[in-house]
């Protein structure tokens, strides 16, 4: 049941009015069909007042096709996409552990043929990027709690339901099923912590599917790509370049234009018909009464370099990448590189930040299986830390220049008596595992346990 209200969405009221007063509206609605849904039901509302920003499942599909298209067939997008990898996944991601027993099973689940961590994480990445969200169903062993990830491309997702109370959780992903089955549509229970009253499990996750996205606002269900932003921008610089391709085509052509005096039609015809088109470097003769000259296209066109460089930072700024990381020189580029690079770092880093949660999200559900399965004690130190890859040798740098600095500080506060041998070596030890990611009193432990044995 719906009733006519007098007060619109506040999503939609915005939209509409700027509909309204564009030119050309229809076509707007056509080439953005993601903005408001529906205008047809403008002004009408649930009882229930459930607001959805969720793109229509038909308008889901179609942009991550589109996504993929311009990744795979556009020079543009797919560096975009190929950068954004390159600097989150960079030399990879690796991880540490603070348990042996806990190290065994990570290691079991990453390095497994299947998963192959290592080598997959790029992908995983790349796809993160190109079709906005991730589904990974997770297949274990009964009996060991070993974890083996698969993939499900997410054009077979039907719809992911969330929790009616709290849209923050997600409940499960439902799959699509073949236009003529009858079959109800394949529901998977996504991985939750387990909320069972009385169980010996609470809090533990478990469950049959890993759901990862970007570019998603908390009433929204789906994923979106780093591309649908740009997908029109770099569908029009697309064709601008090839008309531009065409006309420099047509400009390297040229006709032969032949002046014979005095002839009517059908001596040119005759003469036309002895002719052929003069080779590079051939001799040709004739008398007064003929005239050869070439004829090139005068298309009264001018330089559009000033266009193609408007239209490409258009691109790139929503990218969020600057012109020079894409072949863009000038005077003072140079000088201005490092601040023009801080805001696409700051990106980067966030992707990296959520890519670290993705595998943390993981780990977290490996362990909790192979404690399950009794593989591992329930009392374990289930302590572990995923380590992010450095974007930058200037941050490798920098770094390095802190390390030295946070040790001669360590240094001269203990000279001084301000701290002890032991407050000075945990200090020194907490700033190496967390800033710089080298856990040096696990290693310690290790030396001492093989000087033991």
């Amino acid at each position: 049941m719906v009733k006519k209200t007098l007060k619109a969405y506040s999503n939609n009221h915005t939209t509409i009015n700027a509909k309204k007063k564009a030119k050309g509206g229809q076509k707007m609605a056509e080439a953005y069909p993601q903005v408001g849904a529906n205008y047809s039901d403008y002004g009408w509302t649930n009882l229930t007042a459930d607001v959805s920003r969720d793109l229509q499942p038909i308008v889901q599909d179609r942009m991550q096709d589109i996504a993929f298209f311009l990744y795979d067939s556009n020079p543009l997008a797919h560096r975009t996409i190929e950068m954004t990898t390159d600097f989150v996944i960079g030399d990879g991601f690796s991880y540490t552990s603070e348990d042996d027993s806990v190290k065994a099973v990570l290691d079991k689940h990453w390095n497994d043929p299947v998963n192959n961590w290592w080598l997959k994480q790029t992908n995983k990445c790349k796809e993160l990027a190109i079709f906005g969200e991730q589904f990974y169903p997770a297949f274990v062993n009964k009996y060991n709690g070993h974890v083996r990830l698969g993939n499900i491309d997410p054009g077979a997702v039907k719809k992911i339901a969330v929790n009616k109370k709290n849209p923050e959780i997600v409940d499960s992903v439902i799959l699509k099923t073949n236009d003529y089955s009858t079959k109800k549509p394949k529901a998977l229970k996504v991985i939750n912590p387990i909320t069972k009253k009385g169980s010996k499990d609470n809090g533990l996750y478990d469950g049959e599917i890993f759901v990862f996205y970007i570019n998603k606002v908390v009433s929204t269900s789906r994923g979106r790509s780093d591309l649908l932003p740009l997908a029109d921008w770099i569908d029009g610089y697309d064709k601008f370049l090839f008309a531009r391709l065409e006309r420099a085509n047509i400009l390297n052509n040229f006709v032969w234009d032949v002046l014979l005096e005095g002839a009517d039609e059908s001596t040119i015809n005759d003469w036309l018909a002895k002719q052929s088109t003069p080779k590079p470097g051939s001799i040709r003769a004739h008398n007064e009464k003929v005239t050869w000259s070439s004829v090139v296209p005068d298309l009264q066109s001018q330089d559009a370099s000033k266009e193609a460089n408007l239209f490409k930072m258009q691109i790139l700024g929503g990218a969020g990448f600057p012109n020079l990381w894409f072949g863009e020189g000038g005077e003072g580029i140079r000088a201005a590189a490092q601040e023009m690079s801080l805001p696409t770092m700051k990106h980067l880093r966030s992707r990296q930040r959520y890519f670290k949660h993705l595998i943390t999200h993981v780990f977290e559900f490996v362990i909790d299986q192979a404690i399950m399965a009794g593989t591992l004690d329930r009392k374990v130190n289930r302590s572990f830390e995923v380590i992010t890859p450095i974007l930058t040798k200037e941050k490798e740098m920098t770094m390095g220049m802190a390390a030295y600095r946070v040790t001669e500080s360590i240094k001269i506060a203990k000279e001084n008596g301000w701290i002890n041998e032991s407050q000075s070596k945990k200090a020194w030890q907490s700033f190496m595992k967390d800033i710089i990611g080298l856990d040096i009193e696990s290693i310690e432990e290790k030396e001492t346990e093989n000087e033991t044995d």
